[in-house]
């Protein structure tokens, strides 16, 4: 027996797009090694040796060196600084992003799980009608042979039986389609095996009129709006960072040579230094570039405040959708009970004469019909409850 909790652990170990993106936090994770490689000091060790007639006498010479060079940047105004924190800004907002997929990813596990779990109890509540309109087919016949029954009462039987038949394999179909939604989204096989239903929801109504409680939680929780605040800083220091390209580089070297030469004796050679670069103009390339960097900026501000106003609109639809979920659900409860009973009093009266086999059908019908309002129902408030959880972005 498999549950929901099972199939949304399968759907996060072996969705190929989720293993895609969880591969593109990895690589942005080592772009941030990267920028903090640009502050740690330079080492370069060299050697080589070679052949040369360079004194112009009659013998050749063979010389050798090797060397060790260090540099160290150490100046450009928290240049590499604001390079780093974009990096780590960006990871962060790839991580958001990420769970985001997951979260998404969930969340289409969990509606196609409810919709099998209501198609399958619409299956099972078809396959009990088609057994209630066979006895009603061999109630009629039985009745016409007793010379106390009509003809059009078994044609009506034979009718509404096959109608059920109908509505049978239609059901059966559906089934068929949720369990193989299901197994593309796990790369678990579903098709037959027994679904563990889990506890139904209990409306709050200290928690879900709380619209004011649940925003405030979105604003933590939701990975879209935490990876577009994160995009938005990491853009924050892409454009210090450009800016601070209009100071000057300083930067510190020191080197260590030796020299091995068969015709002279050479000591070794060290150096130190300190080297200043300053690019004064680059043909107005980085008035332009931090001039884009600042608009994207202020695109990814706009973007943050239209989501927020987007989220803030998606909750309170979120929760009316669940109100109406939630009364569809008492209402389906009490038609069902008023069918119930009323099918009950039309199989006596039919069964003592007093009604048609048409009452008798037509109550049928309605009860069957108030049961399928009712599955319905109940699987429109879990998938409304599991829609309130993704726009939130935690469990509730």
């Amino acid at each position: 027996m498999i549950d929901l909790d099972f199939l949304i652990k399968a759907a996060l170990e072996n969705n190929p797009g989720l293993l895609d993106k969880q591969t593109s936090v990895e690589i942005s994770e080592q772009w941030i090694q990267l920028s903090r490689s640009a502050i740690l000091p330079q080492i370069d060790v060299n050697a080589n040796t070679y052949l040369s007639n360079e004194y112009r006498n009659s013998e050749y010479y063979l010389s050798a060196s090797t060397g060790i060079s260090v540099s160290q940047m150490i100046w450009q105004n928290g240049l590499y600084r604001a390079l780093i924190m974009q990096s780590e800004y960006a990871f962060m907002a790839d991580k958001w992003e990420l769970e985001a997929e997951r979260q998404e990813l969930t969340l289409k596990v969990k509606l196609l799980y409810y919709d099998l779990l209501k198609y399958r109890s619409l299956y099972d509540i078809s396959l009990q009608n088609v057994a209630q309109a066979k006895l009603f087919l061999e109630a009629a016949i039985e009745k016409k042979e007793l010379g106390i029954g009509k003809e059009s009462d078994i044609l009506k039987a034979r009718s509404d039986l096959g109608d059920a038949e109908y509505l049978v394999k239609s059901m059966h179909y559906s089934v068929i389609n949720a369990e193989n939604g299901l197994s593309r989204l796990t790369g678990e096989s579903i098709s037959g095996k027994n679904i563990r239903t889990g506890p139904d929801f209990v409306l709050s109504g200290n928690v879900f009129l709380a619209n004011d409680s649940l925003y405030s939680m979105a604003l933590n929780s939701y990975p879209e709006l935490n990876a577009m605040m994160n995009l938005q800083l990491s853009q924050d220091y892409s454009v210090k960072a450009e800016e601070a390209t209009r100071f000057p580089v300083f930067s510190a070297n020191a080197g260590y040579n030796i020299l091995s030469n068969t015709q002279i004796e050479i000591p070794g050679i060290w150096s130190t230094g300190l080297t200043v670069r300053w690019n004064v103009f680059d043909g107005y390339r980085r008035k332009t570039k931090i001039r884009t960097e600042k608009l994207q900026a202020q695109s990814l501000q706009y973007q943050q405040e239209d989501l927020l106003l987007e989220l803030r609109r998606e909750i309170d639809n979120r929760i009316n959708a669940l109100i109406v979920a939630n009364n569809q659900i008492q209402i389906s409860e009490s038609l069902k009970k008023s069918t119930s009973e009323n099918l009950k009093v039309v199989k006596e009266e039919y069964r003592l004469g007093i009604s048609s086999m048409l009452e008798l059908s037509n109550a049928q019908v309605d009860d069957f019909e108030a049961s399928i309002k009712l599955v319905e129902a109940v699987a429109g408030y879990r998938m409304a409850y599991a829609l309130i959880e993704r726009v939130v972005g935690a469990e509730l």
